[in-house]
């Protein structure tokens, strides 16, 4: 730890600056308001204390730039985990009836990815009827009904690279008039 300190001392004895999350942050990270600051926000204070000359930087703004630009590596990764959610969408689709709960046609999907070797890059939403116009639905816990909707949000992840895809099917594999209307008039707005 002594070796850690000299080098930072090394680094920053003539004010440069360090790249962190905005130190005004830190004190979220803690349980409550009473709890002992986090390990980070106190040897934020520390650097601040010590060497003031030192300038604590925001690092969100780097590594937007960072993220935003991708090598081919970072793209096939992409490519990989979009090529698993749209066929493990497929597969589930196969196996799914109506009448089945949401959270039963979410685990279907689930083991589709698992069997690709993969793993879900978020929680997913699988919501049928009217719980498919709620934001953010995740209870899952609904029956899907004959003649009803589905919606999903769902992902396979891949090298720490995630695919987010949402469509939207009828339960029973077949559109009414108007919920083929109201779905291809929605997909014209993405």
């Amino acid at each position: 730890m002594q070796d850690m300190e000299r080098m930072v001392a090394n680094l920053l004895y003539d004010g440069r600056q360090i790249f962190s999350k905005p130190v005004a942050c830190f004190c979220f990270d803690r349980l409550s308001m009473n709890a002992a600051p986090t390990r980070a926000g106190e040897y934020a204070r520390q650097i601040r204390e010590k060497y003031p000359a030192v300038q604590i930087v925001n690092i969100a703004g780097v590594l937007a730039s960072l993220r935003f630009v991708k090598v081919p590596e970072e793209i096939e990764c992409i490519c990989r985990a979009g090529d698993a959610t749209i066929e493990a969408l497929r597969q589930m689709l196969t196996t799914a009836k109506p009448w089945e709960y949401e959270y039963q046609w979410a685990a279907d999907y689930a083991y589709y990815v698992a069997r690709a070797g993969m793993r879900e890059a978020f929680p997913t939403i699988a919501a049928s009827g009217a719980n498919a116009i709620m934001l953010h639905y995740s209870d899952n816990n609904c029956v899907a009904k004959d003649d009803s909707m589905f919606l999903f949000d769902l992902g396979a992840e891949y090298g720490y690279y995630s695919a987010d895809v949402s469509r939207t099917f009828p339960v029973n594999g077949k559109f009414t008039v108007r919920q083929k209307e109201l779905c291809f008039a929605s997909s014209g707005m993405q």
